[in-house]
């Protein structure tokens, strides 16, 4: 009796896992740790290092040229400050397998 409870137990697990596994991104939060390098806890118990995530423009500083209508042609440039610091919190999507983790937006 008992062996038949342990394979039902056993393929439950295994139809949830293959289950999970079909799902190719999954929504996940965190807060930031460390800004340099970059350093995340997922879930508020999976850390995460620079290797596993990939940054979006909205959560990096970048340069980007605007043009002076006052004065046609004249172009300046302007950096956008959004690198993320430590304690702000995210919304990640995690890739399939959970390795990597794309960072696409602070919360608030």
């Amino acid at each position: 009796m008992r062996d038949s409870k342990d394979l039902i137990k056993a393929i439950k697990r295994a139809a949830t896992e293959a289950v999970e596994a079909s799902k190719p991104v999954a929504i996940c939060f965190g807060k930031v740790t460390s800004a340099n390098p970059l350093n995340i806890l997922v879930d508020q118990k999976l850390p995460i290092t620079a290797k596993q995530i990939v940054t979006t423009r909205n959560v990096t500083d970048y340069e980007t040229d605007t043009s002076n209508r006052e004065r046609a042609g004249e172009k300046t440039g302007v950096t956008i400050h959004n690198q993320l610091a430590a304690g702000d919190e995210v919304i990640l999507l995690r890739q399939q397998g959970g390795q990597r983790y794309v960072v696409l937006e602070r919360i608030g």
